[in-house]
């Protein structure tokens, strides 16, 4: 199937590109530069926009914002939030703020979002219901269970080397792939992705079913719990619940998602815009050329030019 929209996990794409891609290093400003994660980057996308986006196809660039106040937070609920993403070596760092400067010249009906205090899959939904209609066709690309939320009739998304449709995502897991099902999955069975620990991770899965057909907050369930409202668990189970009260709830605020409006998602949007002379100058400065772009021809490096464009541009990113 063609798309005429993708949307793209950057850093989550950017970490397989960077560690799968053979090293690859320059010297830039009398430093060494990687650019193997660019490398492997860029040609992924060529590889996903010829398999499966339009000829008109629209990309949307999500970031994570490195070191967020979101983050910050859920550190706050809980120490062993994503502890499982190692920090990175400062040249991570510098070649995704790099690859973030080539993104917003690579190509026309584009849009680049790195939204302060937010990781990528707080408003991938957003995106969707926001900026898209229901004629759109939309692949996500992430490996993030947490970007299923957004599946439906016309939004697929490309995970575990295969396309999942929301049929198929059933298919799988057995539920429905709804925002308040998936918050009940990872709340109850954990995530360790993000080094979620599981609540109830022996919970019969028929139990889990009814439990998402009937509650929509995990509050609701432990409640009904406690008044013994839920016919199928016996005192062992609701002495279980009771137990692991605190982990459950600690769960389910880390995994719900930020809510917000298209006015703040409109002052972070930025429009890409195809400009090869600049894009050439980037390719020159990094011998990149003839390595991810066949539009452009082998040229000389030049660092000082290279150095101009980025003057007046400040990026503060920290690690992870």
């Amino acid at each position: 199937m063609k798309y005429n929209t993708l949307i793209v996990d950057v850093y989550n794409l950017f970490y397989k590109a960077t560690w799968v891609e053979e090293e690859s290093i320059v010297k830039y400003k009398n430093e060494i530069f990687h650019t193997e994660g660019i490398i492997g980057f860029i040609n992924l996308m060529k590889g996903y926009i010829s398999k499966y986006g339009t000829e008109d196809v629209k990309i949307y660039w999500l970031f994570d914002n490195a070191k967020t106040a979101v983050t910050k937070y859920r550190k706050s609920i809980s120490e062993d939030y994503k502890k499982s993403r190692i920090p990175q070596p400062e040249w991570f760092y510098k070649q995704l703020d790099m690859l973030e400067l080539i993104l917003k010249l690579y190509r026309n009906d584009s849009y680049l979002f790195r939204v302060k205090f937010l990781e990528a899959d707080d408003y991938v939904s957003n995106i969707v219901k926001l900026y898209l209609s229901d004629k759109d066709t939309v692949l996500l690309i992430s490996e993030d269970s947490d970007w299923s939320r957004a599946l439906s009739d016309t939004v697929h998304q490309y995970m575990k080397h295969k396309v999942y449709t929301k049929k198929e995502f059933i298919e799988e897991y057995g539920f429905e792939p709804s925002y308040t099902n998936i918050c009940f999955y990872k709340s109850i069975y954990g995530d360790s992705t993000d080094n979620i620990a599981p609540g109830l991770k022996e919970l019969p899965k028929q139990f889990f079913l009814d439990i998402i057909q009937n509650f929509d907050t995990m509050h609701e369930f432990i409640l009904a719990t406690k008044n013994k409202r839920i016919s199928y668990f016996d005192l062992g189970w609701i002495a279980r619940v009771a137990k692991e009260e605190s982990l459950l709830l600690t769960n389910w605020n880390l995994v719900e998602s930020v809510n917000i409006n298209i006015s703040e998602l409109d002052f972070y949007k930025v429009q890409c815009k195809y400009q090869p002379n600049k894009l050439q100058l980037i390719y020159s400065s990094l011998n990149l050329l003839g390595k991810i772009d066949d539009r452009f021809s082998m040229t000389q490096n030049d660092d000082n030019l290279l150095d101009e464009l980025l003057k007046g541009r400040s990026i503060n990113r920290k690690k992870s």
